[in-house]
């Protein structure tokens, strides 16, 4: 898998430029989150019928954030690049629930979808470096190349 990142390089004489690099391993899993102050993750689990990944009261977790408020969170299998048949178990398991999840949020929790990921690569961070690995700079198509 080919990924590419446009970046400004520290002497790249203020270039924006593109890394394109070989990603040999990723990951990703997908993290459905509902925190509250008035948010009860025993009373949620009961309600949605579905065991979290992890649940915690006010104060149970390190953090600062979890001294404030109680949490209630699902996680999926870590995938590949093709988040989608994670993101169908998602609606499939939370879809019929909506009007649970949406009392949470008239009630004050915060709820979030966020897709965490593990990527297994190389990080170029400025010219000089792309030369020391053989990769070429070109700034009339800005994007450093495997040469």
């Amino acid at each position: 898998m080919s990924l590419g990142v446009g970046c400004h390089l520290p002497g790249g004489r203020g270039s924006r430029v593109r890394l394109t690099g070989e990603v040999a391993k990723t990951c990703l899993q997908l993290r459905f989150r509902v925190w509250g102050h008035n948010l009860d993750p025993d009373a949620l689990t009961q309600r949605l019928g579905i065991e979290p990944s992890r649940k915690f009261h006010i104060g149970e977790r390190p953090g600062r954030a979890a001294h404030e408020v109680a949490g209630w969170e699902w996680r999926s299998e870590w995938t590949g690049w093709d988040i989608e048949p994670s993101m169908g178990r998602l609606v499939a398991l939370l879809g019929p629930h909506r009007n649970v999840l949406r009392s949470c949020v008239e009630e004050g929790a915060t709820i979030r979808l966020m897709v965490a990921g593990e990527f297994d690569m190389d990080v170029v961070t400025d010219l000089e470096e792309a030369e020391r690995r053989g990769y070429g700079f070109d700034e009339g198509v800005c994007s450093i190349s495997r040469r």
